[in-house]
């Protein structure tokens, strides 16, 4: 953990973090028509998800995702994420941080804070969406970044299993 982080208390992400389906149900009409259609199309493995849920009921901790509705990759991946979560009997505390923008004219910084949220700068989040896995008093088990390597629920899964 960087120097900055440890400065960081993850845990209040809980409280300025918006709940998953909350952020998916406050879009605009025409950004939830496109996440809920994503979510109705993507159909996880069923193997997989019986194996999550077992591991979920023992998991004490939360999960951050950085997301913006305008993003293609934001749109398909946190989708794939919630219908996991919706189909979990088990279900983590998921936490949306959202309104990033790019910052074109700056060459040094990826993200303009504000409106970006500023902890993303000492998490070191480079690339939207990320997914940070978190115990329950605050150590990082691990991310999901932009795309998962195998499958949402897979990638998921190995990163509880460490």
């Amino acid at each position: 953990m960087e120097k900055s982080q440890q400065n960081f208390d993850v845990n209040q992400l809980k409280e300025i973090g918006t709940e998953l389906f909350t952020y998916i149900n406050d879009m605009s009409p025409e950004d939830k028509k496109i996440w809920e259609e994503n979510l109705r199309n993507y159909n996880p493995d069923l193997d997989i998800l019986t194996t999550l849920n077992k591991v979920m009921a023992d998991f004490n901790g939360f999960i951050v995702i950085y997301s913006a509705s305008w993003c293609k990759d934001c749109r398909l991946h946190v989708s794939e994420f919630a219908k996991v979560m919706q189909l979990l009997e088990y279900p983590p505390k998921c936490y949306v941080r959202g309104g990033f923008k790019k910052d074109p004219l700056n060459k040094e910084k990826k993200w303009r804070i504000p409106p970006s949220p500023p902890e993303i700068e000492i998490l070191n989040v480079r690339s939207i969406p990320t997914f940070i896995v978190y115990t329950n008093d605050g150590k990082e088990l691990g991310r999901i970044v932009e795309h998962p390597k195998q499958s949402m629920e897979a990638d998921l899964l190995q990163l509880l299993q460490r």
